[in-house]
């Protein structure tokens, strides 16, 4: 007889868990991007959201630098003060800010872990069913054209 025991991983960061983005943008709940991209298992390790969630913060705050200056040239402390439509009680700026943050995220985690227990023909249904990362990339560069008043662009090559 073998004594077979099993603890399954623990697959959430621990509580209130944060990753800060400086005084004008909000902080990122990482445990609200684990829930909302359904993001679980033990492959995924809560250093390795964090940082990829650093990661995606460093994308907005390069693509947003100069909007952000403009901004608080304009007297806006942070990305809360500017006045914007809400949607749940909650600025539209901090929801397509958080969109942009977790589709980088997102798109990161996807180009740099699979699940190592598919077979082939099961990757292939799973990447015909999910999100591509160019999808969350896509994604997250609309919400910021959106945050920053830009139009979005589409093209097609012939």
């Amino acid at each position: 007889m073998s004594d077979l025991i099993s603890i399954p991983p623990e697959d959430a960061s621990p509580g209130n868990s944060v990753v800060t983005a400086g005084p004008f943008w909000p902080d990122i709940d990482i445990n609200d991007f684990r829930e909302s991209f359904r993001v679980a298992g033990p492959e995924i390790t809560h250093a390795r959201l964090v940082l990829a969630l650093r990661g995606a913060l460093l994308s907005l705050r390069s693509e947003t630098i100069e909007w952000k200056a403009a901004q608080v040239a304009a007297g806006y402390a942070t990305l809360a003060a500017i006045p914007a439509d809400e949607i749940d009680g909650e600025s539209v700026n901090i929801h397509l800010y958080r969109r942009a943050i977790y589709a980088f995220a997102a798109a990161d985690l996807l180009e740099n872990h699979r699940d190592t227990t598919a077979t082939g023909a099961g990757l292939g249904r799973i990447e015909e069913s999910q999100p591509t990362a160019g999808d969350h990339k896509r994604n997250a560069t609309h919400a910021i054209r959106d945050l920053k008043g830009k139009r979005r662009v589409k093209s097609a090559l012939i």
